[in-house]
């Protein structure tokens, strides 16, 4: 019996490693199986790079322009931009701005252009290149102008884009003695579009012009008319920024001469003098060739002599024999 035991343990280890290798092999054939149908990501990625947005070309100067100045083709150049950083009323290309104009005819810009600034339609001429103020009148408001002098212009120091006051002085009644004259401020914060020809904002110097063009509304532009037949115009140049409307009363000239006094001066009247009684007399002393006059004590009573009464009393007819002997 022992024997049979011992064959039974036999058999059992031997069907346990049996199974042990049959359960390898089939672990290792489904392992390389799985790997054949998913092969291993690798090691190392790609990773994929951000795509360079798009460009469209933009017309810009080539150089600073001032206002005024003939351009050509070389007064440009083509620089790319980003297509959602593209400015409103560009050009692309320096043809569109030649193409519309007749053989021969100019192209000037009507402001000043910084070099590399893109180039708008409103900083250029038109076709027949007509150097206007036209694109700067602002809606609602029309050019006029106003005839200056060095006076009524404020020396030739009014530029474009300042602001000015208008004053109207009336020419007086030839009947009116004597003449009055009278000023009212007629228009106040008006901008100024030129002087004489020139509409450059950038103007620095100061000249003395004889027309001011004025940016007014319809109705300024009839008080401007009338002021212009009724009398005479002037010019204020306002401080930088100062916008505010003031309210100023008319001015006639009496109201500028102080009280007048009379063209006849009043008699001089002499106090008389004072009189005082100090019992004195005037009476003239005579020497010689020297006269002269003297106060003396004047006295009533006659002169006497009186052995019992030495006392001697001086009578005016005594008192003049006296100054005549000349003691």
């Amino acid at each position: 019996m022992r024997n049979n035991t011992m064959v039974m343990l036999g058999a059992s280890v031997a069907f346990g490693a049996l199974a042990v290798i049959l359960a390898r092999g089939w672990i290792s054939a489904a392992v390389e199986s799985e790997f054949e149908a998913a092969p291993l990501p690798a090691l190392v990625t790609q990773t994929a790079l951000p795509r360079a947005p798009e460009t469209l070309p933009v017309l810009v100067a080539a150089h600073d322009i001032a206002f005024g100045e003939n351009l050509s083709p070389e007064s440009f150049e083509v620089v790319q931009y980003p297509e959602d950083a593209v400015p409103m009323q560009t050009f692309e290309d320096p043809g569109e701005l030649f193409s519309t104009l007749e053989p021969g005819e100019p192209l000037r810009a009507l402001a000043d252009i910084r070099a590399l600034e893109p180039v708008f339609a409103d900083r250029i001429s038109g076709p027949g290149a007509k150097l206007s103020l036209s694109q700067r009148i602002r809606e609602g408001y029309v050019a006029t102008g106003v005839a200056v002098d060095p006076i009524t212009g404020v020396g030739g120091h009014v530029v474009p884009g300042d602001l000015v006051d208008v004053m109207h002085i009336t020419q007086p009644d030839p009947e009116d003695k004597p003449e009055l004259f009278t000023t009212d401020i007629l228009l106040q914060a008006v901008r100024v579009l030129g002087v004489d020809q020139n509409a450059a904002q950038s103007t620095e110097e100061a000249s003395v012009a004889r027309t001011v063009t004025l940016e007014v509304d319809r109705r300024d532009l009839q008080v401007l008319a009338l002021g212009v037949e009724t009398g005479t115009l002037a010019l204020a140049l306002r401080g930088l920024g100062e916008t505010d409307y003031v309210t100023a009363p008319s001015l006639r000239s009496d109201q500028l001469t102080p009280a007048r006094k009379s063209a006849t001066p009043p008699p001089r009247t002499r106090k008389p003098a004072k009189k005082t009684d100090d019992g004195r007399t005037n009476v003239r002393v005579v020497r010689g060739e020297e006269v002269k006059s003297v106060r003396v004590r004047r006295s009533e009573t006659v002169q006497t002599a009186d052995a019992s009464d030495s006392t001697t009393a001086t009578t005016p007819a005594n008192m003049g024999g006296y100054l005549a002997g000349g003691r």
